[in-house]
């Protein structure tokens, strides 16, 4: 009789440890839209969103921590925690500290900049203008216009009063506004040289203002191309021209690491982009999905975005070493992301924007 109630006991335990569902700590962190934390201890976002549907249908019951994002990939590591449903993207690196479901979302690089441009393409303009000698060009024109102006006047001013007078403030004067309309091909004829020494001058004086003239017009439509060409981000080496900002960590971090471009580096995308708009970086460079949700929820107007040529980032979410629910989770994750259903939920917390990126 003993024996039999102690058997029934332990087919009990046996039966009822078969059937509790599994508990898993899941790591959140401060990455919207993919998690934010809505009020203490209730978290939102796109990925907290799709978790809740993957639990539900595994069926676990879980606890979320929340951890920097420093520490995340040591806690998954170790064992500490099961799961992480921040942003994330796999990497060789990660991938051999840690375990990533199948991707359930993709997207790549964009760079935000301040929206205020005109100052920033004039400043470049000028930049360009100096590079390209135009201060050295339009001093070197004046200086010639002064010295014709006064080699006319000498030459015209005992026989043509009427135009170029014999008073030396006003004849000189009158000299540099006929040197000027000349050069520029203007010909007003309000004055004009009688002398042949006076016109041999002039004529001299009309091949010179168009050289000067050319490399004047060539120069300003040369540093308009280059101002034009750095207010653009056609290749993320272009990123070299600007004092440029990440978030610690990042997908974005990592690529402008391997192209040898300097890069000051933020605890969170808020920060970089606070920082952008108090000017202390020039850029800032992250995910797209997350940096159209924040752009156009907390800097409405005040950033904008460009694109640059990079490769895709595909989201996971990241797993401890040999979990025993990854397949699980994967299957339930294929489920809820494979319908077209999907993006309209994409949509709804990122906006249209994001879609196809």
């Amino acid at each position: 009789m003993k024996f039999f109630i102690l058997s029934f006991f332990i087919w009990m335990t046996v039966a009822m440890g078969e059937t509790t569902p599994p508990f898993l700590h899941v790591i959140v962190s401060e990455s919207p839209p993919y998690a934010y934390e809505e009020s203490p201890n209730k978290w939102c976002g796109l990925t907290v969103d799709l978790w809740e549907q993957i639990a539900k249908k595994i069926g676990c019951n879980y606890d979320y921590v929340k951890l920097p994002p420093n520490e995340v990939m040591e806690a998954l590591h170790t064992g500490k925690c099961d799961l992480c449903i921040a942003e994330m993207a796999p990497s060789i690196e990660a991938k051999n500290l840690i375990d990533f479901t199948e991707p359930y979302l993709a997207s790549r690089l964009l760079v935000a900049l301040r929206n205020f441009v005109i100052t920033q393409e004039f400043l470049e303009f000028s930049s360009s203008l100096k590079s390209n000698g135009f201060i050295e060009i339009f001093f070197f024109m004046i200086l010639g216009l002064l010295v014709f102006s006064i080699l006319l006047w000498l030459v015209e001013r005992k026989n043509n009063k009427n135009h170029f007078d014999n008073l030396l403030p006003h004849g000189v004067g009158s000299a540099f506004w006929f040197g000027a309309v000349t050069m520029t091909t203007n010909g007003y004829g309000d004055k004009v040289p009688v002398t042949f020494l006076g016109r041999s001058l002039t004529f001299v004086w009309m091949l010179a203002g168009m050289i000067f003239i050319a490399l004047l017009t060539g120069t300003v439509i040369s540093s308009l191309t280059i101002a034009a060409d750095h207010a653009s981000l056609r290749h993320i080496e272009d990123l070299a021209r600007y004092k440029t900002g990440v978030f610690r960590g990042s997908y974005g971090a990592k690529t402008l690491k391997l192209k040898g471009l300097p890069t000051q580096k933020f605890e969170n995308l808020k920060q970089g982009l606070d920082a952008l708009c108090d000017k202390k970086i020039d850029a800032f460079v992250g995910d797209s999905i997350s940096l159209q949700y924040l752009v156009s929820h907390d800097y409405p107007g005040r950033l904008r975005l460009a694109s640059i040529p990079s490769g895709t980032i595909y989201r996971s979410i990241g797993l401890r070493p040999n979990l025993p629910q990854k397949r699980e989770i994967n299957n339930a994750l294929l489920e809820i992301t494979s319908p077209p259903e999907w993006n309209d939920r994409i949509q709804q917390w990122v906006g249209p924007m994001a879609l196809g990126h």
